[in-house]
């Protein structure tokens, strides 16, 4: 079960990747300060699976089914020199320009208009991929012998290792 934890100026981002076959998640009451997360496999009946989260996480949904509107009250947006009904979202790949001599910032570069695009170039930023960069595990290592393709089978396992896939991944806000 892969993790990640995204720090936006708004809140913190729970990431986790859950096994092939999971669903039903779902939150357990408050437990001495850590709040259970629980699913369950399928063919296995109404058993729990679980893990603890230190602190307080709100469930969001999965990363495949993020909404603009649930994006938006995560990414930073700037409305400075636009009017209330339209705003730009951070490009979290790029840094934020800053102008020395007026002592602020100039401005974003490259802004997005969309919110969920804003949070996926967090991502990025933070080096994680929604697609394994190597591709997939056919293309990377197309014989069956192991040996003639250490190398490239390296470089597909480290890409998966960072690697969420938006499908099987859940978002979670963790309360500061």
């Amino acid at each position: 079960m892969k993790q990640a934890i995204l720090t936006f100026e708004k809140c913190r981002v729970l990431l986790v990747e859950l096994p092939k076959g999971a669903y039903g998640v779902g939150q357990q009451h408050i437990y001495h300060g850590e709040n259970p997360i629980t699913y369950h496999m399928e063919g296995e009946g109404d058993k729990n699976y679980g893990f603890y989260f230190p602190g307080f996480v709100h469930l969001i949904g999965k990363l495949s089914e993020l909404t603009e509107e649930q994006a938006r009250e995560i990414v930073d947006s700037w409305k400075r020199y636009f009017p209330e009904t339209h705003s730009v979202y951070r490009n979290y790949e790029y840094p934020i320009e800053y102008d020395h001599v007026k002592g602020m910032e100039q401005r974003w570069s490259l802004p997005f208009g969309k919110s969920v695009e804003s949070f996926l170039s967090k991502l990025r930023a933070d080096g994680y991929h929604t697609e394994n960069p190597a591709g997939t595990y056919e293309e990377c290592c197309p014989s069956l012998d192991v040996n003639s393709h250490a190398y490239e089978r390296s470089q597909f396992d480290l890409g998966d290792s960072l690697t969420f896939s938006p499908d099987k991944t859940w978002v979670f806000t963790v309360k500061q």
